[in-house]
């Protein structure tokens, strides 16, 4: 939402510099979140795969 004020603004020639660098950081933080968030659902998926197929194969139980 800052971005869409921030780029209305720059049309109007009113940007704030620590503004931007602020919405600059908080965008730079959203994408790493929304990475390391991807990064552990692709993590849990394959962990409960392999335990899936270790209990179809007979192998060991629980842990």
């Amino acid at each position: 939402m800052l971005s869409l004020v921030l780029i209305s603004l720059y049309q109007g020639g009113q940007v704030f510099p620590a503004l931007a660098g602020v919405a600059g950081l908080a965008t730079a933080g959203k994408f790493l979140s929304l990475g390391l968030t991807g990064l552990v659902v692709v993590v849990l998926l394959l962990r409960s795969a392999a335990k899936f197929v270790a209990a179809k194969l007979g192998g060991p139980r629980g842990a």
